[in-house]
């Protein structure tokens, strides 16, 4: 008897963005691999085409058409908000939106979908920074306002997970109630139970958009990857950047 699940190739998943997709690269990868509808093969790179300049895009679009993708998860947001992504350009500016959405947006989302690639954005949560939280609504905004017009791009709002009533440090976790430290001493970046949360709002869409190729069974989002070695993958010392909850 043959079946779907021993026919079917690997779903092939790049994961790209900046240090938030960098701290949450670990847990993503454990809760994938623990799919049983398919094997899933995940890469990771740095600061995907959302570059003004020609040469950093074709670097990048050659690179990601070649490693043939299904699924692109971005982390999108918080690197937006500063000078390199626009040069002149500042996000406070009127018309920021539109030279975001026609520079950068649609010349990547148009060569993902001519790859035939499906996108899902991990939109960035405040971040308490007085300089930048501002400004990431604006982004954001940017970011779901050319999502609208694209069947095959999702928004994630990882706000939901890591900041469901504004920027904190601390959080209960939604399935324990416990207490736990989700960002780092800096108050940006991510502990590994920060990326837990991510990896779980990924993972549960995932399952849901294409049950075919994502199955975790019983728990939704895979639970038998959270005690994983991946908790320690992160080369800082988790000791200093993620002390245990007062």
């Amino acid at each position: 008897t043959t079946t779907t699940e021993a026919t079917q190739a690997p779903a092939r998943v790049l994961l790209a963005g900046d240090s938030l997709m960098h701290d949450s690269v670990p847990a993503i990868q454990a809760a994938l691999a623990t799919s049983s509808a398919a094997a899933v093969v995940s890469e990771f790179r740095v600061q995907p085409a959302r570059n003004r300049t020609d040469e950093h895009r074709a670097g990048w679009e050659p690179w990601v058409e070649a490693w043939g993708p299904d699924i692109v998860v971005e982390y999108m947001g918080y690197w937006e908000t500063l000078a390199a992504i626009l040069g002149s350009v500042p996000v406070v500016d009127d018309g920021f939106a539109e030279v975001y959405r026609a520079e950068i947006l649609r010349p990547w989302f148009d060569h993902l979908e001519r790859i035939d690639a499906d996108v899902v954005v991990l939109a960035t949560p405040p971040n308490g920074r007085a300089t930048v939280d501002p400004l990431t609504p604006i982004v954001i905004a940017a970011v779901v306002a050319e999502a609208a017009a694209r069947p095959r791009v999702t928004v994630l709002h990882t706000a939901d997970v890591l900041a469901p009533e504004g920027h904190t440090e601390l959080l209960a976790d939604p399935r324990t109630g416990e207490i736990e430290r989700i960002r780092r001493i800096d108050g940006l970046h991510l502990c590994p139970d920060g990326s837990e949360l991510v990896a779980d709002l990924l993972v549960a869409h995932l399952e849901s958009a294409y049950p075919e190729r994502f199955r975790f069974d019983g728990d939704p989002s895979g639970a038998g990857w959270r005690a994983g070695d991946w908790r320690g993958a992160l080369p800082i010392d988790l000791a200093v950047e993620c002390p245990p909850v007062p």
